[in-house]
């Protein structure tokens, strides 16, 4: 009696399951063509924008302008790299200069 009873609900839980994957189905296929409509309607809506909105386009002289100015300001960089590494060999320099006055003032002594 209780393997039938089990049989019975075992038999009624996969209806349910059934009835439910249908019902799923039959959702899915009354929405199928308005959801296509709609993706339609947005990538139709995105092409026009994109092909009717204007490109900023810079005028030749404009970008021939900031073109030099780009070139002279590597120019300077250039220059400004050139500078920094002799001031590093100057600052060298003074270094060893006050490494000798202090050696010098060390060394000497004063006699009154």
């Amino acid at each position: 009696m209780v393997l039938i009873v089990l049989e019975l609900i075992t038999y009624l839980e996969r209806m349910q399951t059934k009835q439910i994957k249908e019902q799923a189905v039959k959702v899915a296929k009354s929405y199928t063509k308005p959801v296509l409509y709609i993706l339609l309607g947005i990538a139709i809506l995105y092409g026009s924008i994109y092909l009717f909105t204007g490109r900023d386009h810079m005028p030749v002289d404009l970008q021939a302008t900031i073109d030099s100015l780009t070139k002279a300001n590597k120019v300077l960089i250039e220059h400004q790299k050139q500078i920094d590494s002799t001031i590093r060999v100057y600052e060298a320099e003074v270094k060893q200069v006050d490494n000798q006055i202090d050696h010098i003032k060390e060394k000497t002594t004063i006699i009154r």
